[in-house]
This record gives structure tokens, C-alpha cells and sequence, in this order.
């Protein structure tokens, strides 16, 4: 699968191959990122937007029913007609029309029909409600608009992680944003957007990837509590609740939670759990009991404020692993997986990264760490994984993503330049 980007934030111009292990090399603000989260935006759109139809045509019939309710409540007293309140509560009328459809909206029409000959409302009401019933059904009815649905979850999916922040800043020749993505010949997703927000959206066929994993900080395992309470904007009702995280750390955290209910049922990537935990010395894992993570050392246990983190950095990616989220239909990303981690753990990170390409994996790994960049390209090619290596570079008006697969001398050059240039400077003042 390849994906073309063009005038995204920071990055100016990319072409990325992705399947089995792809590398994005850089300095920080150079757009190594953005790739990895256009990915992820994409893939949760795609494989989310039957539920999207789910809540948009919930969320439509509750809307008519809510009316309903408070219009009879207004002219009934429901506390003499109880049976009347209970078939008009708007949950429990969804649940109900959703259950046993015709005979749910068919029931309450005789009920309105009923009270009116009893005087309780006058016609006006009635024909109202009736009509509101009959608004539901053709809702509940109406075919699936698949093509309007997956266009609204890439919308609110982009504007989760990017909050509408892609159209390059600060150069006024630019006028439009692109990404486009095939699969060989095929033609999968095209998206342009200009000033004004998206222009132009085509879907021409699904991805190879049933799920994303975007994962970049281990301090969601201290935090975990926070994002149970925080929406996306992802989700459709986030203006009731003013706190709101991106969708990849909702989704991070929800994953290694529920991590306690799939875990050691994927037994080919037991070996690679062993080395991880044989790295950190334990287990992390999620103990639902104290609603904590928890590093189990065989011995003895520690609650996750007290363990380091590069641990915590080696423990999500082993509960990653372990709960199924590194299969071959699903794409993991890991952002800069460096950060926090000794040398000789960024090596052990890449060994494991590309035992699990071995197993069919597809991994994007972001990085600035010359350790990681040249562990994973001596793996890889030791073992003749599937690999593209990509070295980000600013230019004129941003950045640029170069095919270093061949050759990835200049891309470690650029990552360890900083220690030469002071080792230079001390040599010059000496």
C-alpha cells in the first residue's frame, strides 16, 4: 500500500510505502508524525463508520422521540397514564423499536389513537405524533448510506487528531492539501482539502487494515483514569462534555485495559513477549481489582507510580503484543518508541519490533535515535524483512520525506551530527 501526501502540516511533499516495517527518520517539526496519525485517522474512519450509521440513526429516532414524549408530557399527566410515560421514554422507545421494530411503533400508535378518544389531546397532537411515528420508521428503514457515513467518520477522525489544523501555515501560494492512497494499480482513498476545509473526497475501495494502534507516550498507563472520563471528538455528543483527548490516546487506553480479557491468546507471539519481559525483568499488566496497572516480578508486585519509564514504555508495547494488537491485519504505530529508553533497551524495542514483522506484522516506527534507525535496518536486512526506511528533511516550505532504503548513511549522519558538532566545539575551545 502506498500513500502520496502533499502540503499536510508540516510536510511539504511524501511518498511512503507501507507494509511489513516502515521507518520515518528525522529531527523534531519535520512531520514524521502526521503520517503515522493520517494512517491511524483513516483506518479507526474506515472500520468504524458502520457504528457511525448505528449512533447517527440512534441518535436521529431518540431526537423524534424526545419530542414525542415532552409534547404528551406537556398535555397528559403521567403520573395517572404510567403506562403511557414508559412507552414513550426515548431510551426505552429506541430499545424497543430497535427490538421488535413494526409492533414497537405500531403499539404506540394505538396508544395515542386510544387517549384521543378518551379527549386527552386534541386532534392537532395526535396527527403530530403520528406523523413523528411514522418519521421513525422511515428511519429506522432507510438503507445504509455507506459513502456518506465513511466521509463523516474521516471528517471527525481527522478533526479528532489534527483539530482541523491541515492546511500548511504560513504560505499563502499553497492552495490546497492532499492524500492519496492505492494499493498497487488501485486507487483506495483520495482526500483534497483548501482553505475552506475538505473539497473533494473519494472512496474508492476498503484498506488493508482492520484496526490502527497509535502509540506515543507511556504516561497513559498514570492517566488512564482521565481518559475514561474524556470524550473524542470523535464522538458524537463531545459538546456536552468539555473534556476531550485525540482519539489515539482514547483508543490506546481502552486497548491495554481491556487487554485483561484477550491476553495469552495469540500464542505465536509468546516468544516475543518472553524476550520483552525478560528485558524489564516482569509483567505489566492491568489488575482491574485496584483499577491500576500494576509490574509483576514474580515475587513481589509494583504499583505502575512507582516503576520507571522506560518500563511502563516496553510494558505497553508487550500488552500490545500480548492482547493481538500487532496481527497481520492490523497496523501498529509507534511514535518515536526511543524516548525513555537506554540504548541497549531501544535495541532490544527493535529486536522485537522486527521478530514481530516476522510474523507478518505491519509496524510504522518514528524516530530520532540513531540506535533504533540502525538496529532496525541491520534486522531487517539480516533477516530479509519487508522494509522501507524514509529520512524526513525540512525544505524551503516544510518538509520532505526521502527514500533512504538503500542507504541509510545520510539519515544516521543527520541523527548523530548534533554529537560530532559538540564533541567539535569542545575540541575547539580545548
Amino acid at each position: 500500500m502506498d500513500i502520496s501526501i502533499r502540503n499536510f502540516g508540516t510536510i511539504s511533499e511524501a511518498n511512503v510505502k507501507i507494509g511489513g516495517l516502515t521507518v520515518i527518520a528525522g529531527e523534531n517539526d519535520t512531520g514524521k508524525s502526521t503520517v503515522g496519525k493520517i494512517l491511524f485517522s483513516l483506518v479507526k474512519a474506515s472500520s468504524r463508520y458502520e457504528e457511525d450509521l448505528k449512533e447517527d440513526k440512534e441518535y436521529k429516532i431518540v431526537s423524534i422521540a424526545e419530542k414525542i414524549y415532552f409534547s404528551l408530557r406537556r398535555r397528559v399527566n403521567f403520573s395517572e397514564y404510567s403506562e403511557l410515560r414508559n412507552l414513550f421514554h426515548p431510551r426505552k422507545f429506541y430499545d424497543q423499536v430497535r427490538l421488535y421494530q413494526e409492533e414497537a411503533i405500531y403499539e404506540r400508535m394505538e396508544a395515542l389513537k386510544s387517549l384521543y378518544s378518551e379527549s386527552a389531546f386534541s386532534h392537532s397532537v395526535l396527527d403530530s405524533a403520528l406523523s413523528d411515528l411514522n418519521e421513525i420508521r422511515t428511519i429506522f428503514y432507510e438503507s445504509d448510506d455507506r459513502y456518506t457515513a465513511i466521509s463523516k467518520a474521516v471528517k471527525k477522525a481527522f478533526y479528532s487528531e489534527f483539530k482541523g489544523e491541515i492546511f500548511p501555515k504560513g504560505n499563502a501560494d499553497i492552495d490546497h492539501s492532499n492524500v492519496f492512497i492505492k494499493d498497487g494499480e488501485s486507487p483506495l482513498i483520495n482526500i483534497v482539502w483548501t482553505k475552506d476545509g475538505v473539497n473533494e473526497f473519494n472512496y474508492y475501495d476498503e484498506l488493508s487494515f482492520d484496526d490502527a494502534t497509535f502509540v506515543d507516550t507511556p504516561s497513559i498507563i498514570q492517566f488512564h483514569s482521565f481518559t475514561d472520563i474524556a470524550r473524542t471528538l470523535f464522538d458524537k455528543s463531545n459538546n456536552r462534555v468539555g473534556l476531550t483527548v485525540p482519539l489515539h490516546i482514547k483508543d490506546l487506553s481502552t486497548k491495554i485495559k481491556e487487554s485483561i480479557y484477550t491476553y495469552d491468546l495469540f500464542d505465536n507471539y509468546h516468544h516475543v513477549n518472553h524476550k520483552l519481559s525478560n528485558t524489564y525483568k516482569g509483567r505489566l499488566y492491568y489488575d482491574k481489582d485496584s483499577s491500576e496497572f500494576v509490574l509483576d516480578r514474580g515475587g513481589y508486585k509494583v504499583n505502575s507510580s512507582n516503576v520507571a519509564s522506560g518500563i511502563k514504555s516496553l510494558g505497553i508495547f508487550d500488552i500490545l503484543v500480548q492482547s493481538g494488537h500487532a496481527s497481520p491485519r492490523s497496523l501498529l504505530i509507534l511514535d518515536e518508541p526511543e524516548i525513555n529508553l537506554h540504548p541497549k533497551w531501544q535495541i532490544e524495542y527493535a529486536r522485537a519490533i522486527c521478530e514481530l514483522i516476522k510474523l507478518g506484522s505491519n509496524i510504522i516506527v518514528t524516530t530520532h535515535s540513531p540506535y533504533i534507525l540502525e538496529a532496525l535496518k541491520g534486522f531487517s536486512e539480516r533477516d530479509n524483512l519487508e522494509h522501507n526506511f524514509y529520512m524526513a528533511r525540512k525544505n524551503y516550505d516544510g518538509s520532505e520525506l526521502i527514500d533512504v532504503t538503500s542507504n541509510i548513511s545520510d539519515a544516521v549522519e543527520m541523527l548523530s551530527s548534533p554529537l560530532f558538532d559538540l564533541n567539535e566545539e569542545l575540541y575547539d575551545d580545548f
